[in-house]
């Protein structure tokens, strides 16, 4: 990382020790697996069959066995994703990871069974991101199937196909078009992506003119790889975080659900305890359709959301002491 980062981070615990999952989800999961990354045991917890309690095994990758080159292996990890649709014959995670001498890598580790009954490591790729000004807020996501594994954050992005193994650091100024220069700046605090590779990102747009932080959807279309492009963006909230909008904490996270069967796409933002819902075409253009503002402020509501079906929602906050229940939501 840049030299700023590595002196944010010289001291240990660092921020996502105290707020543990600030910089992006330290669990995912899908049918087959579970992966929860334990920075403080300095490991991953692999969960075999998590929604079958009779069949589940529990197992645990450590992160020295994760090596990006003969001199470097996995030290931190700041999120992870996997592909919910990916079938047992192809398990693979992303994440976004540091080795001890603060390099940091987008790595994808391939799973597989074991004689134990395991599940345990196969093989592995890193693409080596040290050289270009990437943060620690970067958001990870892997499409549906798993075929390719992406990060994207302030200044750049980047993609490993696990087909081929191409891989492809990227300019984000480039693909957003018109936010290029400082008049505008995206930091991106969510994302989730479709099975044709369209990338739904929620996070903090800089409006210079302003001078204020608002938050905004944006849609990215990356079916060709190398030409990728902006479809739109969207504003879903005037609510202006100032210059804390930048930070990594649990006042600024947001998160971002997609239920592509009926073209739904879910919005947390804890900041003003809100979930809107927005409805999106052939084309992928989104409209907001509803809000959702929870009665008790200031508990983080939306601080991550899940679609489980096309009228029912899940969201977590922070306190909650009592549990309304309706035939539509969850909150």
């Amino acid at each position: 990382m840049m030299n700023c980062i590595r002196m944010y981070l010289t001291q240990r615990p660092p921020t996502n020790y105290r707020e543990y999952d600030s910089y992006g989800p330290l669990l995912a999961m899908n049918e087959h697996v579970a992966i929860f990354a334990q920075n403080d045991k300095a490991r991953f917890l692999l969960v075999k069959k998590p929604y079958n309690s009779s069949s589940m095994w529990n197992c645990t990758l450590d992160y020295v066995r994760i090596k990006h080159s003969s001199t470097s292996m996995t030290y931190f990890v700041y999120s992870v994703a996997i592909g919910a649709k990916q079938n047992s014959s192809h398990l693979a995670f992303a994440f976004m990871d540091e080795d001890f001498s603060r390099r940091v890598f987008l790595t994808v580790v391939f799973l597989e069974d074991s004689s134990t009954g395991c599940l345990v490591q196969n093989r592995s790729l890193a693409l080596d991101l040290t050289e270009y000004p990437v943060f620690e807020d970067s958001v990870v996501a892997m499409d549906p199937y798993g075929t390719r594994a992406y990060s994207i954050g302030n200044f750049n992005g980047s993609c490993i196909d696990l087909v081929t193994k191409e891989t492809w650091v990227f300019d984000t100024k480039l693909v957003y078009g018109e936010w290029n220069g400082n008049i505008f700046e995206y930091y991106p605090k969510a994302i989730t992506i479709s099975k044709d590779h369209q990338i739904f990102l929620v996070g903090q747009l800089y409006m210079g003119m302003l001078n204020e932080f608002h938050t905004y959807l944006v849609v990215l279309n990356f079916r060709e790889l190398r030409n990728a492009t902006k479809s739109l963006h969207l504003e879903v909230s005037t609510f202006n975080y100032g210059v804390g909008g930048t930070d990594i904490n649990r006042v600024t996270t947001m998160s971002i659900a997609l239920d592509e069967s009926s073209r739904t796409v879910l919005v947390g933002i804890p900041r003003i305890d809100t979930v809107i819902f927005l409805a999106y075409d052939e084309s992928y253009y989104p409209k907001i359709t509803e809000k959702h503002v929870s009665e008790q402020l200031g508990i983080g509501f939306g601080k991550s959301v899940a679609l489980l079906d096309e009228y029912t929602y899940a969201a977590l906050a922070y306190v909650k002491p009592t549990l309304p229940w309706s035939r539509s939501q969850i909150q």
